[in-house]
């Protein structure tokens, strides 16, 4: 068995090191380096000759033990697709709003407590995924991510949402449950192409009239996000909303079928 442990620990380290290794041997001829994979190499650690990768449009880092990133990975300033899913990052670095081109980013399943305020500057970010992460709160300067359409934030900490939300116009898809929330932005209401609206098992108090004006919306979950939440009478006017995830605990008027004969409410 000892044995057996040993030469796993080898093989664990030769999988880090071969990662580093490759990174440090594809900086010498970086320019025709454009997809760099090395999800499951056990790595603790990026080494910055990652910055040289001038070339690169997609670089998979998930399923690593990566606890944080090197500066010099705001010098990828093609990529248009990180993944760093499963790793055990507690921050990101403020170099990371430097990857302007990105369209696909995805950091969920790690250790982060805040986002840093460059992320703001990713305008042509288009889906963003933090699920499972340890985020209290989400800075404002998310309002500049224009072509955000899908935006995941399930399985955090959040207590509150900035009002700035409300600035995201393209977003279709928004996951919110599962964190602390005690209430909703008004603004939230200004997401005009919003059809898929998650935020069950948090901690609402009530729920923003301006629902209503999601015009947009097909499916809206708030199944155990609050005890004895009511669903604002504005639903009513969502034509094309068909499915209301609810408790045994929310206060619903059932008239909403009379209104919208396609509405399915479910119980959970």
């Amino acid at each position: 068995m000892k044995k057996l442990f040993f030469y796993l620990l080898i093989a664990i380290f030769f999988l880090s090191c071969n990662g580093t290794k490759k990174i440090q041997k594809l900086a010498q001829n970086p320019g025709n380096v454009k997809k760099l994979n090395l999800r499951f190499h056990r790595m603790n650690e990026i080494p910055p000759e990652i910055g040289r990768l001038f070339a690169l449009e997609e670089l998979n880092l998930s399923n690593n033990r990566l606890k944080e990133l090197p500066d010099e990975i705001g010098n990828l300033t093609k990529l248009n697709k990180l993944i760093l899913f499963h790793n055990k990052l507690e921050s990101l670095p403020a170099s990371i709003g430097n990857l302007t081109e990105l369209k696909q980013f995805s950091a969920s399943s790690n250790q982060l407590q805040t986002l840093p305020y460059e992320i703001g500057n990713l305008q042509k970010l288009e889906k963003l995924r933090l699920k499972q992460n340890k985020l209290i709160e989400i800075p404002p300067s998310i309002q500049h991510l224009q072509q955000l359409n899908l935006f995941d934030l399930s399985y955090n900490k959040l207590q509150k949402l900035p009002d700035e939300i409300g600035e995201l116009r393209n977003l279709e898809v928004l996951y919110l449950s599962n964190n602390h929330l005690s209430k909703l932005p008004k603004e939230i209401g200004s997401l005009e192409k919003l059809k898929f609206l998650y935020i069950g098992k948090n901690n609402l108090a009530e729920l923003p009239d301006e629902l209503g004006n999601l015009q947009q919306l097909i499916e809206l979950d708030i199944s155990r996000s609050g005890v004895l939440l009511a669903v604002p009478v504005s639903l009513r006017e969502l034509s094309r909303l068909e499915y209301i995830y609810i408790d045994n605990n929310t206060i619903i008027d059932y008239n909403f079928r009379k209104a919208n004969p396609r509405l399915h409410i479910i119980v959970r």
